[in-house]
């Protein structure tokens, strides 16, 4: 082969061995993020939820309590999450309690051959310090002990029972316990729901799930792979169709197809096997504190077979087309079209079914940014206004993963601190339709007659926007009494019909169970007054299909002694819908400080508070980058394309020299001379753009359609070359 081929063929195996260790790495995390989080396999489950903050610690002590009583073990595991990837979670926090010695075998957490902590490290942690760790938690100095861990990937950390409840700041969680029989089981069950109030069927089954998706650098390492493989088998079979001469030679002198194919390939396939101790390093040093196991080292010297295998299947190929061909035929460079066109056409058409499917996924980034762009324009007059944009855990993991309220509460605290400070309003608006309604009804049993828009403001709010608060109304809502404000334009009907609903809703809302309480919530007053619609009311709405002003939503008068535990909690919602806290730039200037936040335990978590104008940028930025990842896929299968149809009118070309130069020399036109190609080419291009119109993909149509008129110029610009040399080199022969 050339050497630029030998040079591409090094380069394509490296970067497919590069993609299968982060695939190989990345299933690895995978594994043994399921192995701990089904850990112990033999338990029974409890599930402690909604425990009110005074009850907590004695709900915890009587768990410990029936368990110790029975020698049995807790085990709780709970999600770590990242502090700077706000919900990704990156290992698990595993709290335990009990006599682990009395039952080692079910203790024990193996993960590919090689024990993760036993019996004995676990008594040596409960013998321990409360802040003792194995594995690194928070401070280095608290791990008695190291754990195996997968780097960029699921770390495990173990803990006291009682030390991952203070960390988490609650005590609602799974509980797997350990040792006990039915009847004790049945027999702790009751008692902790006399203790909570919890049904034992709650306290039985889960009220929360999880799911994992695949990420960017997953998919990412996924088509470099298949990219890589694609590009190696073009390069391997146009290779072999170069060394047709050469191949007729060795074979008259006696060489089977099948040893040629052996020598061309031989380097290439001994390399892909340099490649599997390569790859297997690389997962190595991937996994840290492990213990070498030959379960774990078949694991990562197997890794790098599917890049064996795929330099393996790429050769195949590219001996079929030795198989192919007689030594004379390969002597005299007489090219059966037989084979590599057929390859050739097959891979056309693949990567232009790939340039379609990349285009269709680059339409949805697409019309994000259209459709950020226009929320832009229509939400200019409040662009400096701040919204909440993002947050870090900090020591709330437990907040973020559903399991505590308690960032809630700190949240809802310092919002009432600055509740009624100028600049620091509640504003969400959000507008119900007849879906809506119809759900409502199978709830509530009762629901407004009319899609309607409801606004949940603060008095100073409205009063900024120029709405003319009824008298009185501002003061019964800061001694907690929820006001409704319906206009007086609807009929004494729809008024009553939304009344109700109101009432129904407020009612089912507070008995959310959660750290926040408020006057509303003990006394349960609930109030209606009618306003003249005249004022006009932003909405606050991303959706395009809906205005951006109202003059007759229905408003509640919102302060932070009249909310619902679920609006209180709501203060932490991020985006430029669910957003309830809007602050002027004094305002953040003022109330966002870490030492403002800190009085509020809010300066871990780091909440921070953007203009709508630098927060539609940002969403605009992380679209815009989708954008060019697609686009710089979907070049790449641009770019294969044109080399594959480039390469079909050179195969085609090789193969009937002679008809091409006479042809030419009869003057027939270039489409005519090159008829298969220009077929092919017009045919996949058509049914591409086709296909693009039918599924109303954008970016696809105007790829494939900007991409044949671009390979109908390159080709016609080919072929005319190819023609007049072919016709040229007859004349000389002559």
């Amino acid at each position: 082969m050339q050497r630029w081929m030998n040079i591409v063929i090094v380069l394509l195996l490296t970067l497919m061995s590069v993609a299968t260790a982060m695939l190989s790495l990345s299933a690895l995390s995978d594994r043994y993020s399921r192995i701990i989080s089904d850990y112990p396999q033999q338990s029974r489950s409890v599930f402690l939820t909604d425990i009110a903050q005074e009850s907590s610690n004695s709900a915890l002590d009587l768990l410990k309590t029936k368990v110790t009583g029975a020698h049995g073990i807790i085990i709780r595991t709970d999600s770590k999450l990242a502090d700077n990837d706000e919900g990704a979670a990156c290992g698990y926090l595993i709290g335990v309690f009990g006599d682990v010695q009395r039952h080692p075998d079910d203790a024990r957490l193996t993960a590919f051959g090689s024990t993760v902590f036993d019996a004995t490290t676990l008594s040596k942690l409960l013998r321990a310090e409360q802040h003792a760790t194995l594995g690194l938690d928070q401070n280095r100095a608290d791990m008695i002990a190291d754990l195996p861990n997968v780097r960029y990937g699921t770390s495990v950390t173990v803990m006291q029972l009682d030390r991952l409840a203070e960390r988490s700041g609650t005590v609602n969680g799974e509980y797997r316990i350990i040792g006990l029989s039915q009847s004790q089981y049945d027999a702790l069950v009751s008692s902790l729901s006399a203790a909570t109030g919890i049904s034992t069927e709650r306290l039985q089954q889960p009220l929360h799930g999880s799911d994992t998706t695949d990420n960017l650098q997953r998919t990412i390492a996924e088509c470099l792979l298949a990219a890589a493989a694609i590009l190696l088998t073009v390069i391997l079979v146009l290779g072999a169709y170069q060394q047709f001469s050469t191949l007729g030679i060795h074979i008259m002198l006696g060489w089977s197809r099948i040893g040629y194919a052996w020598m061309e390939y031989r380097p290439m396939l001994l390399w892909s096997l340099v490649t599997l101790p390569i790859i297997a390093a690389g997962v190595f040093w991937g996994v840290t504190s492990f213990p070498f196991s030959g379960q774990l080292t078949a694991y990562c010297l197997t890794r790098g077979i599917v890049v064996c295998a795929l330099a393996l299947l790429a050769a195949c190929l590219g001996s079929c087309v030795f198989l192919t061909v007689h030594p004379v035929d390969a002597i005299r460079n007489r090219i059966s079209k037989r084979g590599l066109l057929v390859v050739l056409v097959i891979l056309y058409c693949c990567s232009s079914g790939a340039l379609v499917a990349g285009g269709t996924a680059m339409d949805s980034p697409m019309r994000e940014v259209q459709h950020l762009s226009a929320i832009r324009a229509s939400w200019s007059p409040y662009r400096s206004m701040r919204l909440l944009y993002h947050e870090t855990p900090g020591t709330n993991q437990s907040s973020f993963t559903g399991q505590s309220s308690e960032h809630f509460k700190e949240t809802y605290e310092w919002y009432s601190s600055i509740a009624g400070q100028q600049g620091a309003y509640i504003a969400n608006m959000t507008h119900y339709n007849e879906d809506n309604l119809q759900s409502w009804k199978t709830i509530y049993h009762a629901a407004p007659e009319q899609p309607f828009w409801q606004l949940d403001a603060s008095p100073n709010y409205l009063t900024d926007q120029g709405f003319a608060i009824p008298q009185g109304v501002t003061d019964r809502a800061k001694r907690g009494e929820r006001i409704f404000l319906i206009p007086d334009t609807w009929t004494a009907r729809q008024r009553t019909a939304m009344e109700k609903y109101q009432k129904l809703d407020s009612e089912h809302n507070a008995e959310w169970k959660g750290s926040i309480v408020t006057s509303y919530m003990k006394h349960r007053d609930i109030s209606f007054v009618t306003y003249h619609p005249s004022v006009k009311l932003f909405t606050w709405n991303t959706d395009g299909t809906l205005p951006n002003w109202t003059t007759d939503p229905v408003i509640l008068v919102c302060t932070p002694e009249n909310m619902t535990p679920f609006e209180g909690e709501n203060l932490s919602a991020v985006g430029l819908d669910n957003s309830m806290i809007k602050l002027s730039e004094p305002a953040a200037q003022q109330y966002t400080t870490r030492r403002y936040f800190a009085q509020y335990h809010l300066e871990d978590n780091n909440p921070q508070y953007i203009p709508v104008d630098d927060f539609i940028a940002g969403l605009t930025k992380t679209a815009t980058q989708t954008i060019q990842f697609f686009g710089l896929a979907m070049a790449f299968l641009a770019a294969l394309e044109l080399v594959l149809s480039i390469a079909m009118c050179r195969i085609f070309a090789a193969t009937y020299r002679t008809r091409i130069a006479v042809k030419r020399l009869l003057g027939y036109p270039l489409v005519s001379i090159f008829a298969p190609t220009f077929l092919t080419v017009v045919l996949v291009s058509t049914m591409s753009i086709a296909i693009a119109a039918f599924i109303h993909s954008t970016a696809a149509f105007a790829f494939t359609a900007l991409l044949a008129v671009l390979q109908t110029v390159i080709l016609l610009s080919d072929a005319r070359r190819i023609a007049t040399k072919e016709l040229a080199t007859m004349i000389a022969q002559e």
